[in-house]
């Protein structure tokens, strides 16, 4: 069997949700659906009518990547076993905008385990409203030579 047509994303997740019945019921009011479909890199915003028809589209240039960049910065500038970093230069962001550069730290395995708790904090927080963040050993405290907790 071939493939007998393509249909537009937005027409496609609004079907998809009629399927799994994760829409309400249809209104006389309220007839249209807003989809929201966040990439890795771009947003894309999509109004489709009830009898799907996408009425408006517009994307954005940020997504998933950028949601996790700024938790790590975010992480990064709260987090008192880097506050030394931070105040002294360590802590830097590359390129114009917050919204396309990439927090840098000197630790390059703190980054990382920063970048996998994050990452695995954004996929918790789809099944969630809320999750917390702890990467034991982060980091060592260099004048107390004991070992620094995210919590």
């Amino acid at each position: 069997a071939g493939i007998a047509s393509f249909v537009a994303e937005p027409i496609a997740a609004v079907t998809g949700a009629e399927h799994y019945n994760l829409l309400p019921p249809k209104d006389a009011n309220a007839s249209s659906v807003l989809v929201i479909d966040v990439g890795g890199l771009s947003t894309s915003i999509s109004l489709v009518s009830g009898d799907k028809e996408v009425l408006h589209s517009s994307s954005f240039p940020f997504g998933g990547d950028t949601f996790i960049d700024a938790l790590v910065s975010h992480l990064i500038r709260n987090f008192d076993g880097f506050q030394h970093e931070a105040a002294h230069g360590g802590l830097s962001r590359d390129g114009n905008s917050p919204l396309s550069s990439k927090p840098t730290l000197s630790d390059a395995s703190a980054l990382q385990r920063l970048y996998e708790a994050s990452t695995h904090a954004i996929h918790e927080l789809s099944n969630k409203t809320r999750c917390d963040i702890n990467i034991p050993y982060l980091t060592m405290d260099l004048e107390t030579r004991q070992p620094k907790h995210l919590e």
